[in-house]
């Protein structure tokens, strides 16, 4: 996302926060390839038999932000935030959903990562995921802000340390910890 970018997003949230409604529509236009790249991240981690797509998923993503009334959004970097948190319940729903079924639901691999090596056939896989991040939060809460942008935005080190505005070295710290955290709970 370019400087010019960045400030419109902001600028446009502003804007919707002050209430006028094009605004949101244009904010949904400025950022949504940001948003699909994001999603197409999520969905590679989801497996091959769900019916939800990138462009779905962005979709929904924006009916749960605006759908109703505009959130009150602190500039570009609390909404990707709030975005990636939108996704994530979308699909731990959904999981939800179809574990509740009759029949138990679809089996679900998901590879979060090698270094982490999490395969299982589990339909609870996204809700224990979730159960670990919030465990984590209580611990930590930047560090599952950071293990949230990495795992549910797909977004590198050096684009969470902008995100957040972070050095990248404490970015990189927060995450190996996360990561051996997640590890050691997921395992149990």
């Amino acid at each position: 996302m370019t400087d010019q970018t960045q400030h419109q997003v902001t600028r446009l949230l502003e804007e919707a926060r002050a209430g006028r409604k094009e605004a949101i529509g244009e904010l949904f236009e400025a950022v949504y390839d940001e948003l699909h790249a994001v999603a197409e991240h999520r969905m590679r981690l989801e497996p091959s038999g769900n019916l939800l797509q990138p462009t779905a998923l962005v979709n929904e993503t924006y009916l749960r932000l605006f759908g109703s009334v505009a959130p009150s959004l602190n500039g570009r970097q609390h909404f990707f935030c709030v975005a990636a948190a939108a996704m994530k319940r979308i699909l731990i729903d959904l999981s939800r959903s179809e574990a509740t079924q009759k029949r138990g639901g679809r089996p679900i691999k998901v590879e979060l990562e090698d270094w982490m090596q999490v395969t299982q056939d589990s339909p609870d896989l996204p809700i224990d995921l979730q159960k670990a991040i919030n465990a984590l939060a209580e611990l930590d809460p930047r560090c599952a802000q950071i293990m949230e942008l990495v795992l549910y935005s797909g977004r590198s080190p050096a684009e969470v340390a902008d995100l957040l505005q972070l050095s990248r070295r404490t970015v990189e710290r927060d995450i190996a910890s996360a990561r051996l955290f997640l590890k050691r709970h997921m395992s149990k």
